[in-house]
């Protein structure tokens, strides 16, 4: 039902779904902020892509905090030729 209560609520996780493109662990990251934005101002947050996911847990290891912290450690993980074609095929 488009006018149930829970409809606007249902509509926000897909857009957050759509937004992150399935990504697990930006998923994981954006579950965390919904305690203190609620799922809709997480939503609209988004539209700025990762922004509002670069604040991680205290708790977490260094390489767990933030998605940028974990795409740091994986850079770091890679030898100089796996970089060299990372570049290449970022370009």
């Amino acid at each position: 039902d488009p006018d149930a209560p829970e409809a606007p609520e249902r509509r926000a996780v897909a857009e957050i779904c759509r937004r992150l493109d399935g990504i697990p662990l930006a998923l994981e990251l954006a579950a965390t902020r919904v305690r203190a934005l609620g799922v809709r101002e997480l939503a609209e947050r988004l539209n700025d892509r990762f922004r509002v996911l670069t604040f991680g847990q205290r708790g977490a290891p260094a390489r767990q905090q933030t998605l940028r912290a974990v795409i740091d450690w994986s850079w770091e993980l890679l030898s100089a030729p796996e970089r060299i074609v990372l570049r290449r095929l970022a370009a």
